[in-house]
């Protein structure tokens, strides 16, 4: 497992984490010899798109730019290897790398920078207040970015979800698995809401999708991603809107 996010509220203070770009790609583990999915499944890259990876775990992201998101996925479980060069390995940890993050990053950089067209570390920032954060927020989200993460100075690798790691986004995006399904109110044929359950045992009901879905909802044990801007009090996101199927 790798380290994964929480989510920033505004009762954390920010200053002093530093601060990055949220890639809106497909994240991904360098073991070393092979690239494998946060679940550990075999990611199959070209040899030539990675031959030059060094011989050190990295955690990153395969990613084409802002918006890209669907034809990542496209290029990940696809099987045309000239799809692969308009991806990129992007870089924002060496998981096994014995330091603290600083170190690390530094350590990324010193294997990475000019040796492979393929992969790249990503920009940190430190960040100096809430008032910084939520405008460098703005700024990317108006620029077609999906939003920041935070990484905690001097922190270790955790491979679990932690503090140390917190995703500040407009909106927030989660995992839960299809349990059942409601009825569209005006055709009664059709899928209107999904139910879902979280890791932690929540269950409500996910909508906001299209008609390809409507029609062909997921199978129930299916992990889907859904996005929301707030919790209610009981913790259940508020609007709980469908965004994709998990496909690995």
């Amino acid at each position: 497992m790798v380290l994964l996010a929480k989510r920033w509220n505004t009762s954390i203070n920010p200053t002093g984490y530093w601060g990055s770009e949220k890639m809106d790609g497909f994240r991904c583990y360098w073991n070393s010899t092979q690239l494998l999915s946060r679940n550990g499944n075999v990611i199959y890259a070209p040899r030539w798109f990675t031959k030059d990876f060094p011989k050190i775990a990295l955690d990153g992201e395969i990613w084409a730019g802002r918006g890209s998101f669907e034809r990542v996925a496209s290029v990940v479980k696809g099987s045309r290897e000239n799809d692969w060069r308009s991806v990129v390995f992007a870089v924002f940890d060496a998981p096994e790398h014995k330091d603290l993050f600083e170190g690390r990053i530094q350590e990324a950089k010193r294997v990475l920078t000019n040796k492979s067209a393929h992969a790249l570390v990503i920009p940190f920032w430190m960040c100096t207040s809430r008032k910084q954060l939520l405008e460098k927020l703005d700024e990317i989200v108006n620029a077609g970015g999906e939003g920041i993460m935070l990484r905690q100075a001097r922190s270790i690798y955790i491979n679990d979800r932690s503090y140390i790691l917190l995703k500040v986004k407009k909106w927030y995006d989660e995992e839960a698995v299809v349990i059942g399904y409601e009825p569209s109110k005006a055709n009664k044929k059709l899928c209107g809401a999904l139910k879902v359950i979280t890791p932690d045992g929540r269950i409500f009901k996910v909508a906001g999708f299209d008609m390809v879905i409507a029609n062909n909802p997921p199978p129930i044990g299916t992990i889907i991603t859904y996005k929301y801007t707030a919790l209610s009090k009981e913790g259940i996101p508020r609007p709980a809107v469908f965004e994709r199927v998990r496909d690995v």
